[in-house]
């Protein structure tokens, strides 16, 4: 590593230790608000073991008493499980405001590790992305998504196979959402000359088939899981997104591969244009299909391809400025609107 890179790194580094820092201080709202500070709180101070824990946490409405079985109860989504034990190092703390800073901190930790930083525009667009709407949510409101996205953004990154499909796997088994972009993987590996067509079919197969073994076996998700998570889903979004937000949603992912395609006689690479494209495609149908979870696709594309957009090899410091830019500035819009950005400062 130069000395150059090191620099980048460090600044970058600090930058994210510092949003996460004022970002864990950030009051602790009810479970009930618009923002899931509250329930996410609550839900990791149950998770924690009682001998880590060593006592209770209190929010400001109520004390909340630990439940040491909870990571090991068979109730619990193997996803909620799952993000249990990644977070399980918080309990040490003992209080929430470890925790907090903790989650706050996967997207910067991928985007430290993974993203390409041989280049000034890389610290730029990286932290643009932290300051947009976007970063926001993902290191506040959509904790396991965030972490999902870290694992898939490990898969996007790494060159070994093994790697690769562990990397997938474990945002699969996360989040939701990782199903959906976790194919845009495959096709990136297979366009580079990574995965021939013999291997691909090789691996469809067996996965298909284990796919299908969980799902018959109920290790994935049993009936009633799956009737409650339907149950979470039609509360949280019971009210349809405006056409206006899901437009305001989706303008980033637009105005990042804008900015680079304009970027003469500089040529966008091979993942920018693919991962696009393979966005947009699943947001069109998520609008026609299931417009109320659109924005949380749109969020996971518009840091997929900022991610790209950082690990280009000729993405100049004028696009870095003017990507950062834009991400702010639709933050700032954002911060206006927003009940979840409103009710996490305000809880």
């Amino acid at each position: 590593m130069t000395s150059k890179v090191f620099t980048v790194r460090l600044s970058f580094a600090a930058t994210a230790v510092l949003i996460s820092l004022a970002l864990c201080f950030r009051p602790i709202s009810s479970i009930t608000s618009s923002n899931d500070t509250g329930r996410y709180v609550k839900n990791q101070s149950q998770a924690c073991a009682l001998p880590l824990a060593g006592g209770s946490w209190v929010t400001h409405d109520s004390t909340v008493v630990l439940n040491p079985s909870l990571i090991a109860d068979p109730t619990a989504s193997l996803s909620l499980r799952i993000f249990d034990w990644i977070m399980h190092p918080a309990c040490l703390g003992g209080e929430p405001r470890v925790f907090l800073f903790i989650a706050a901190l996967p997207l910067p930790l991928s985007l430290l590790v993974f993203a390409g930083w041989n280049r000034e525009a890389t610290v730029l667009i990286a932290c643009g992305l932290l300051g947009s709407s976007v970063g926001f949510e993902f290191m506040t409101n959509a904790l396991r998504q965030g972490v999902a996205l870290a694992f898939l953004l490990a898969g996007f990154a790494s060159e070994k196979r093994f790697i690769r499909f562990v990397a997938i796997a474990l945002a699969i088994l996360i989040h939701d959402s990782s199903w959906f972009f976790a194919p845009l993987v495959v096709v990136l590996a297979y366009r580079k000359g990574a995965l021939t067509k013999k291997t691909l079919l090789l691996c469809s197969v067996p996965l298909l088939v284990i796919v299908l073994l969980l799902i018959s076996s109920g290790l994935f998700s049993t009936s009633s899981e799956m009737y409650l998570a339907l149950m979470t889903y039609t509360e949280a979004y019971s009210e349809a997104p405006s056409v206006l937000f899901l437009l305001f949603m989706l303008c980033p992912l637009f105005f990042i591969f804008l900015i680079r395609k304009l970027e003469r006689p500089r040529e966008l690479s091979m993942e920018e244009p693919t991962a696009f494209w393979y966005s947009t495609s699943l947001l069109v149908l998520s609008m026609i299909l299931f417009p109320y979870i659109t924005y949380r696709f749109a969020m996971e594309a518009v840091a997929i391809q900022a991610f790209m957009a950082t690990r280009a090899p000729n993405v100049s410091v004028r696009a870095g400025i003017t990507i950062a830019a834009g991400l702010i500035i639709n933050f700032v819009v954002y911060a206006f609107f927003s009940k979840s950005v409103i009710s996490l400062f305000y809880a």
